[in-house]
């Protein structure tokens, strides 16, 4: 019997080893363990591939998890960053106060709350900057960023900018008032700055309005500019095209004063209205102040120097008709349109019979025979103006010319004399139906 401490051969009737002393137990008739099978080279290749496979799969089922994680991480990250330095109210009041100070018009314009409108384009709110008496705030030491109580955001809402332009008393717009529900997306700042040179600390104001972006995930604030002026009418004489800063306006609306364009918002500052019609035009600078109601009239526009060019060739053709028709004793010259006003027209009728007797005495036969302008100059007065509803034109004419005349004295010979003198004649228009009319006539010789 072996020993199961020494492993030593012992009798079979020993109850303890010889050699160690250790209790023996009858092991001999335990069954003999099987002999170790051998391992073929595909079972290991199968046992690794399946421990490797294991593995992998728990190193990816892991992995999602920690990338999932990380995403989550670094999502949270992102939106921090982006609410602190880019959609948060104070970061836009620094990036707006920056611009200020650097006249950086892109940040500026960027910055800013504006309504749409032709008129409030980047291009347009650079004119307008370029035009602005800024202070310059490069020698500032210092500044400090607040946050002031929530205000009401309304159209007379605080412009840092304009206030420092217009020096007013910024202190008294640093306090904000509660609103109602619905003003959380309103903020006032406050930004006090030292100016190297002055012992005041100067306060500028600065209100914003915030905007749900992407889904309402963020809340993108601007700035509640009083750079615009909203609702800005132009009153112009009917059917006259108009633009302002070399933008045409369309949609008008008629009124008792002429053609109405309304401007839903344009810069405050420096503009050039020009009004153009058939007749005539003007260009004018103006400046848009925004104050409610703020408008633009025209209620008459200058006659164009084509019109009075016009105007003085058809007097002077249309002069020389009417003399040679009073001359030889015709009626009207069909070539010469008089009013359709009954009391015009007549008053021109009666004005031609006097010129006709007055140039020829046929009781005694003696006048004009012949009566040949030699020049004929445009003494029109050149502020002559026209409306929609008044269209009227006087046409003033110096003029020399030769004469032959017949004179019968008291002995009743006939005398004819040849000569030269000077006069002159005025010749009203008014325009209908799309032409000139002669409205009033005037001739001194």
């Amino acid at each position: 019997m072996y020993c199961p401490n020494c492993g030593k051969l012992n009798p079979q009737e020993d109850k303890f080893c010889m050699y160690c002393g250790a209790q023996l137990i009858d092991n001999q008739n335990t069954p003999a363990q099987p002999a170790a099978r051998a391992v073929s080279l595909g079972e290991v290749r199968q046992n690794l591939t399946g421990g490797v496979q294991g593995i992998v799969g728990l190193a990816r089922r892991y992995l999602a998890v920690t990338i999932a994680v990380l995403l989550v991480v670094l999502v949270l990250v992102v939106y921090v960053l982006l609410n602190g330095l880019v959609f948060s109210p104070k970061a836009t009041v620094n990036r707006y106060f920056d611009a200020m100070r650097t006249d950086d018009t892109r940040v500026l314009y960027d910055c800013m709350d504006l309504p749409e409108s032709d008129f409030t384009t980047y291009e347009a709110f650079c004119t307008m900057w370029e035009n602005t008496d800024k202070p310059s705030l490069q020698n500032m030491t210092s500044y400090e960023i607040t946050e002031a109580r929530s205000g009401r955001a309304s159209s007379g809402s605080v412009d840092p900018l304009a206030l420092l332009i217009s020096g007013a008393d910024l202190d008294s717009y640093a306090d904000g008032t509660e609103d109602d529900a619905g003003s959380s997306l309103v903020k006032n700042y406050q930004i006090s700055c030292h100016i190297s040179g002055s012992d005041e600390i100067e306060t500028i104001p600065v209100q914003l309005i915030g905007q749900p972006v992407m889904g309402g995930l963020f809340q993108e604030y601007k700035v509640l500019s009083d750079y615009t002026a909203l609702n800005y009418s132009v009153i112009v004489p009917a059917d006259a095209a108009v633009t302002v800063d070399s933008i045409p306006l369309t949609g008008a609306t008629t009124s008792e004063e002429g053609d109405v364009y309304l401007i839903p918002a344009i810069f405050r500052g420096d503009h050039t209205i020009a009004v153009e019609s058939p007749l005539g035009g003007l260009t004018e600078d103006v400046i848009v102040e925004g104050y409610d109601g703020d408008a633009y009239t025209c209620s008459r526009i200058p006659y164009s120097d084509a019109t009075r060019t016009a105007l003085f060739e058809q007097g002077k053709t249309q002069l020389n008709s009417i003399m040679a028709a009073a001359l030889s004793r015709q009626g009207w010259p069909a070539d010469v349109t008089v009013t359709s006003d009954p009391d015009a027209a007549g008053d021109v009728a009666n004005t031609f019979q006097r010129l006709q007797e007055n140039l020829y005495d046929t009781d005694r036969g003696s006048g004009y025979t012949s009566f040949q302008f030699t020049e004929i100059t445009d003494e029109s007065g050149q502020n002559q103006d026209f409306s929609s509803a008044d269209a009227y034109y006087s046409c003033a004419m110096e003029f020399q010319y030769n004469y032959t005349r017949r004179y019968v004295n008291w002995r009743d010979e006939v005398e004819m004399n040849n000569g030269s003198s000077y006069g002159s004649a005025y010749l009203d228009y008014v325009y209908q139906d799309g032409a000139w009319q002669l409205c009033g006539l005037s001739v001194g010789y």
